[in-house]
């Protein structure tokens, strides 16, 4: 049966589609699950503020589904290609931070959490460096 499953295309192309619909839903539901209303109504805290690192193709793909989520800003963006950048600025918060160096949007106080969409070989290093800040962090690992 596993010799199949890597031979038959459309069993590989619906495992794909499968993950890729599993990576959405988690990273949604991970972040909506911190929508706590109080007594007093939502409070002004309530509000999850995202950097997205590394905003190509797979990154836009993930700020897109994340804008749909209540009560999470996408404040900051980062990239070192000027295109991507440009892409990914559109799809963040109308006053969100462009950035070439992650590092920086780590520093930021006012950043609780990262989306990681850098290209693989920089996963481990900015999810260390983004936990060390003090960081929540969605990543995908391949």
């Amino acid at each position: 049966m596993g010799s199949l499953a890597m031979t038959d295309p459309s069993r590989r192309e619906s495992r794909r589609v499968f993950l890729e619909s599993m990576g959405l839903l988690g990273a949604g539901g991970l972040l909506a699950g911190s929508n706590l209303e109080s007594a007093r109504g939502y409070q002004a805290n309530d509000t999850i503020s995202v950097a997205c690192i590394g905003t190509g193709g797979r990154c836009r793909t993930l700020m897109k589904s994340l804008s749909a989520v209540p009560n999470v800003k996408m404040v900051a963006v980062c990239d070192i290609y000027d295109a991507h950048l440009a892409e990914g600025k559109k799809l963040a918060d109308s006053k969100a931070i462009t950035s070439k160096q992650y590092r920086e949007l780590l520093e930021a106080q006012d950043i609780d959490a990262v989306l990681i969409g850098s290209p693989d070989h920089w996963h481990v290093p900015m999810t260390i460096d983004a936990c060390k800040a003090g960081k929540d962090v969605y990543v995908e690992k391949p």
